[in-house]
């Protein structure tokens, strides 16, 4: 899904089906990496068009919609999480982290979406000494860093 303009929004159909989607293709492909980075990469490029254009999802919270609620939330989570493992500065872009700050003060988007995410990335790569799997960059930690102070988050 790419959407242009703000009148390119999507039902809670459709982003209910987008997020299924999102949720079902992230598991797919497990075996093929270079496969599996292209996946994470649309659907990261997916999630962040439709908070451009219609801000992050909110749902009615009609209970049929607490279970659509939740998958939104666990693909924008797992999402978010594969991008920092795989292109973590996609993620940590100040325009995209400002982004998501946005949508976060205006109780569009849940903060502990995004904050469980950089806590369990920042221990699996022991930052700021980074003895672990993925070397980061001094840009990516630099962007780590102000993505925290801009998220009000703790070091």
């Amino acid at each position: 899904v790419q959407l242009n303009a703000q009148s390119d929004t999507l039902s809670d159909a459709q982003l209910i089906y987008t997020y299924h989607e999102i949720l079902r293709t992230d598991r797919s492909n497990v075996k093929n990496e270079e496969i599996r980075h292209l996946i994470f990469r649309r659907n990261f490029n997916t999630i962040i068009s439709i908070i451009r254009t219609q801000g992050y999802p909110i749902l009615l919270v009609e209970p049929k919609k607490r279970k659509d609620k939740y998958i939104i939330f666990e693909a924008s989570s797992i999402t978010f999480f594969h991008i920092l493992q795989t292109f973590p500065d996609k993620l940590l872009d100040p325009e995209i982290i400002n982004l998501l700050k946005t949508e976060i003060e205006s109780g569009r988007m849940p903060n502990d979406l995004l904050k469980k995410e950089l806590i369990v990335w920042k221990k699996m790569n022991d930052l700021p000494n980074n003895k672990y799997p993925q070397k980061i960059s001094t840009k990516t930690l630099t962007l780590y860093q102000n993505a925290l102070k801009v998220l009000k988050m703790e070091e």
